[in-house]
């Protein structure tokens, strides 16, 4: 299945010149409206695997909707997870967080994978692989979400 970038940004009514500069403006991600282009199109995929999170982010839907291997749009609202009540305060090595960071996004990259093969051949139901594998890439990016916090306090 294609990713759903073209369908939300036409949505929004929102040009991919406009769309590059939010993405700069917001996240501090430069990529430009040509690139935006050969992603939408599925031509390429981003090298950076967090610019689908940040597109995700931005059009407030989760990841998966994003790329086409999930029909709901609700996003994973981190604070009703089991996870939410996880305290990650001991971390206070910022290099050990980066370290941490980079780990976790390696692996959403390589969770994303799995959830892009698996929606080859099947949509994603309750009670399915697909929906299990959808989960832990919510949970990674709650994880995510929480070192960023902690990697912003330590540097502040």
């Amino acid at each position: 299945m294609d990713n759903r970038l073209k369908e939300l940004r036409k949505q929004n009514g929102i040009s991919l010149k406009k769309l590059s500069q939010k993405l700069n403006e917001l996240y501090g991600v430069t990529v430009s409206d040509s690139q935006l282009s050969y992603y939408e199109n599925g031509k390429r995929s981003p090298r950076n695997g967090k610019v689908w999170i940040y597109l995700a982010t931005f059009f407030n839907v989760p990841v998966g909707y994003l790329l086409g291997y999930q029909d709901d749009q609700k996003v994973y609202d981190s604070r009703s997870s089991p996870h939410s009540q996880k305290n990650l305060d001991f971390l206070k090595d910022i290099e050990e967080v980066k370290k941490i960071k980079t780990d976790t996004l390696i692996a959403l990259e390589f969770i994303e994978h799995i959830c892009s093969r698996l929606s080859q051949y099947e949509v994603v139901k309750p009670d399915s692989y697909a929906s299990d594998i959808e989960n832990i890439l919510d949970t990674l990016l709650d994880f995510l979400s929480d070192l960023e916090r902690i990697e912003d306090s330590l540097t502040k």
